[in-house]
């Protein structure tokens, strides 16, 4: 596998960083209108995609407006306080989280018994690594805390993640010569434990959302499942399903 996904999740953060400062530094004011994509693209050296993932990141904590036909308006100069990740593809999909650190609790190698099995998707007797982890925002504050279950194969790609930003997934995809191509999630409600809480800096028994994902290859090979727990007001995940049909038919759009 290549490292464009890796590549893009490092130019998007970068990106989205640069223009968060030019707009708290006044470079582009309140009410007026950041550069075009194009502009933009040819400014920093990347991809429209790159771009417009840097944008929407800048969006959703309400720090610029799109219209169509007149541009990106800046609206604050600076953003709400969660974390938010936009997300309209497989690419934006691996960069959820990607721009905060991931700070490793333990990692061990378990058996897989029935239940983790069938959670994991293989077969009963598998060693899988067992990793507990935080992702943490640039103030040192958790954002997430999240158990992952990878092929233990993998353990040393796994465990360098430590005190890094980026993918697991496309970490561990890079080693297994293979490619994210298929993903998988599920949202919860659910009230932290005690422990929970203590590992987030937060609250007993507060509201959080738990958040099970899947990444797997395109012939179904899941290289890694997290459960992952997100306090009450720190991140918010933004995702747009749009359903492209042939030319002269309706276009439907569902934002979650």
């Amino acid at each position: 596998m290549s490292g464009g996904s890796a590549t893009r999740s490092t130019q998007y953060a970068r990106v989205a960083g640069e223009l968060h400062a030019a707009i708290r530094k006044g470079r582009y004011p309140l009410g007026g209108l950041l550069p075009t994509e194009m502009a933009l693209c040819e400014h920093f050296g990347v991809s429209r995609i790159t771009v417009r993932a840097a944008i929407r990141e800048l969006e959703v904590r309400g720090m610029v407006s799109r219209r169509p036909g007149i541009g990106t308006r800046v609206e604050a100069k600076t953003g709400r306080e969660r974390f938010v990740h936009a997300s309209d593809s497989i690419e934006d999909f691996l960069q959820s989280l990607a721009t905060l650190t991931f700070r490793l609790l333990s990692a061990r190698t378990v058996t897989a018994d029935a239940a983790l099995a069938g959670e994991y998707g293989c077969a009963e007797g598998d060693a899988l690594l067992r990793m507990e982890a935080l992702r943490i925002d640039a103030d040192g504050l958790p954002v997430c805390y999240s158990i992952h279950h990878l092929p233990a194969e993998y353990a040393t790609a796994a465990r360098q993640m430590h005190g890094r930003t980026g993918s697991l997934a496309t970490r561990i995809a890079r080693r297994a010569a293979a490619e994210v191509d298929d993903t998988r999630q599920m949202i919860d409600a659910h009230n932290l434990s005690a422990a929970e809480a203590r590992i987030l800096e937060s609250r007993r028994s507060d509201a959080a959302l738990l958040i099970r994902r899947w990444y797997a290859t395109r012939e179904g090979r899941v290289l890694v499942c997290a459960r992952s727990l997100f306090p009450k007001g720190r991140y918010t995940y933004s995702a747009r399903i749009r359903r492209e049909q042939a030319a002269g038919t309706e276009h439907a759009a569902i934002t979650l």
